[in-house]
């Protein structure tokens, strides 16, 4: 069998032999072609292929019947004294190139004209390259970064102490039917229990005890689900320009807001879940997508355990009053207004991981708000200053109240008007140099 394969000729040795014995003959004639710079392979020419343009090599495509043009343009004529290989173009016969599926390279033709020396030319070969060459401009990669230190460690104590309690509940439940249930086999979830992280994302202009009021009955609605517990909620100031866009008369520069809701939260004692976050000044300042998609991955890999699951739902305050869309969403899990304060309980056959969204109803909200605002543009033009200070100290509690009017007093008349970035500024550094 090997003489027999021996004695075939190039034809019928397949295309990759013959090409290799045609390579053979080149070399031992003395008229391969030289390595083409700048690529890095030895390219080798048949003497019949050598209708190449200056700075092209052809390659012979023997099985296919067609040829490939190398371009490697020597840039020295141009001012540029090392080689670069830019571009390859394949030539094939039309009705191969139809039955392989190839075609020619759009810059091919651009590439073989050489440009003549002087600095223009070198400017529009250059231009001309940019769509070829890689470029050195990279796209921004936004990730959320965990806010401020250890928010998230306290959230992983809550979770760790919840399951633990869950789990001692649940031994305590089951002591009675513990042996006939290890005698069953149950396909059960990897998760026994689901952890739930709410963001509260909202102008904070400045955030008042009504929030807090609504995550607390988020929570509450949350956790009446089976097997769900929430260990942490995060506030989320708009950031200047978001606010400014929504057409916020006034508004109080962002510091001083992340210093009133941390005062706010510490008042109401709710610390010990209940945190703030400056992402929207900082991390995903300009974040495109959604704000959940950046703090549902951080969340699943942060608070990450085989017993549970980790999802995060928004939640949201709105105004029956001024409100005409009541229907429920799918993903949507709406908290009605009850007079006696009970909590809504859901469906046995409802899930909690279909909800992204939380939406609790409080009547009359805007009136509360436009109190709200008025009462600190009262303190700040020193009109009324006893009624407004007694508003916000009912709305914030006394020490947001005093925090806010040594802040306020600070800052000229007109200056938290949102319509320009200076002054706004300005009264940035105002409120900060008076913070304690």
């Amino acid at each position: 069998m090997r003489g027999q394969s021996e004695k075939k000729g190039p034809g019928e040795c397949g295309p990759l032999r013959a090409a290799h014995r045609q390579h053979s003959v080149l070399e031992a004639s003395g008229k391969a072609s030289p390595r083409v710079p700048g690529t890095g392979h030895g390219t080798r020419t048949s003497p019949s292929l050598s209708s190449a343009l200056p700075g092209q090599t052809q390659i012979g495509l023997l099985s296919l019947g067609g040829t490939a043009v190398t371009t490697s343009l020597k840039l020295s004529e141009a001012g540029i004294t090392s080689p670069v290989a830019l571009g390859t173009r394949v030539l094939l016969p039309p009705e191969r190139a139809e039955r392989v599926g190839w075609a020619t390279s759009p810059n091919a033709a651009a590439l073989s004209t050489l440009p003549e020396a002087g600095t223009d030319k070198r400017r529009a070969l250059l231009t001309g390259l940019r769509p070829v060459l890689p470029g050195s401009s990279f796209k921004s990669v936004y990730r959320y970064k965990g806010g401020e230190p250890g928010v998230w460690e306290m959230m992983q104590d809550n979770a760790s102490q919840e399951a633990m309690r869950r789990r001692k509940d649940a031994d305590e439940s089951e002591k009675p039917v513990r042996q006939a249930a290890d005698k069953i086999k149950v396909n059960k979830s990897s998760a026994d229990l689901i952890l739930v992280v709410l963001v509260f994302h909202g102008a904070c202009n400045p955030l008042h005890l009504g929030v807090i009021n609504v995550l607390r009955r988020a929570k509450a609605a949350v956790e009446a689900f089976h097997k769900v517990a929430v260990v942490g909620a995060l506030v989320m100031p708009l950031a200047a320009a978001a606010l400014r866009k929504q057409g916020a008369k006034r508004q109080l520069p962002f510091n001083v807001r992340l210093e009133v809701a941390r005062s706010v939260i510490g008042s109401a004692e709710q610390a010990s879940w209940i945190a703030v976050d400056p992402c929207q000044e900082g991390c995903l300042a300009s974040a495109p997508g959604h704000l959940m998609d950046y703090l549902s991955e951080y969340a699943r890999s942060r608070l990450y355990q085989p017993t549970w699951d980790t999802l995060v739902m928004e939640v949201f305050a709105e105004d029956t009053l001024n409100t005409t869309a009541l229907r429920e969403e799918p993903s949507q899990h709406r908290v009605p207004q009850d007079a006696f304060g009970k909590v809504p309980i859901p469906h046995p056959s409802a899930s909690i991981k279909s909800i992204r969204t939380v939406i609790v109803e409080v009547p009359k909200q805007g009136r509360c708000d436009e109190l709200l605002q008025a009462s600190v543009q009262q303190l700040q033009d020193n009109e009324d200053n006893s009624a407004s200070f007694e508003t916000l100290r009912r709305l914030l509690g006394s020490k947001p109240a005093n925090l806010l009017r040594d802040c306020a007093l600070e800052i000229p008349s007109g200056s938290l008007l949102g319509e320009s970035p200076r002054r706004g500024r300005a009264a940035s550094r105002s409120f900060r140099s008076a913070l304690p």
